[in-house]
């Protein structure tokens, strides 16, 4: 009998356990920061970066995210709305200035660990929210009637199936996406990659295998990307040659979004860090 109730109390503390870890924020951070090791604390001073620096620009403004916003990760500008995607698939909406128009949208189902980090980036096209990161696809979010629904996802070329992107944007070209590696644009729709070219930016024998891609925006004219580490934007021609290295005050980054001359840029941190707020630079006269 005492067997019996010493085996149903070991289950009981294992459940809780496993509860603990899967659908809370401790939990997360047991497992992501303490067990699996944190990626805090890397180098994001521009100037050590392979890159040469064209310039480097400070903040001119910040906007602080409301406590209910937790490790944004995706940020786009559409029309009169900012939309902020977060770690947890979660997606929030602001007005210009940054004041929150509605609650949270869980764009992700299921237990906490299992949507941590899978969501990296959103875009919008057509009012429709598309996300990519580690969810085998080209998530695609839709409001109606006040709510957000996932409706039929963009499917990848196969030849994309494993890549974990860390960014999107959709110009009159398509669909781009960018991993955490340098060396290519990832066209969506056709699955081909596009070599940036940084030689004429790139510092003497510099490894440029060390930068760390965290996000991109882009128009027609440019695509802009950020780095999580050596934080500065990357700003490329269309012929995807890296044309100016801004050095920036941001931390470690975790996406750009470009809206009227500005760039404002994400910052990654973990539950109990100070959440940081989006950072804007006037990079374009």
């Amino acid at each position: 009998m005492k067997s019996s109730k010493g085996l149903l109390l070991a289950l009981f503390v294992l459940l809780a356990a496993l509860l603990l870890l899967s659908t809370t924020r401790l939990g997360v951070f047991l497992i992501f920061d303490l067990v699996g090791g944190s990626t805090d604390n890397l180098d994001v001073e521009p100037d050590n970066s392979p890159l040469l620096l064209s310039r480097k620009l400070s903040a001119e403004s910040t906007y602080d995210l409301p406590t209910v916003v937790e490790q944004a990760s995706g940020i786009v500008f559409s029309e009169d709305t900012i939309y902020v995607s977060t770690d947890q698939g979660e997606l929030f909406t602001f007005n210009l200035s940054f004041d929150l128009k509605d609650q949270k949208a869980n764009l992700l189902s299921g237990l906490l660990i299992l949507k941590q980090g899978r969501l990296e980036a959103i875009t919008v096209a057509e009012r429709r929210v598309l996300g990519i990161g580690e969810i085998g696809a080209i998530g695609v979010w839709e409001k109606g009637d006040g709510v957000w629904r996932r409706q039929q996802n963009i499917a990848l070329p196969l030849s994309l199936a494993d890549e974990e992107f860390t960014g999107i944007c959709i110009n009159s070209k398509g669909i781009w996406a960018t991993v955490s590696e340098t060396s290519n644009l990832i066209n969506l729709g056709d699955g081909s990659y596009s070599t940036i070219d940084f030689r004429q930016l790139t510092k003497l024998d510099a490894d440029l295998s060390a930068l760390m891609i965290s996000g991109i925006d882009c128009d027609d004219d440019y695509f802009y990307l950020i780095t999580e580490n050596y934080t500065s934007i990357i700003i490329l021609d269309e012929t995807y040659t890296a044309v100016e290295v801004i050095g920036i005050d941001a931390g470690e980054a975790s996406d750009i979004a470009v809206h009227d001359r500005y760039a404002y840029v994400t910052v990654d941190h973990n539950y109990f860090d100070a959440r940081p707020p989006v950072y804007r630079y006037r990079i374009l006269e």
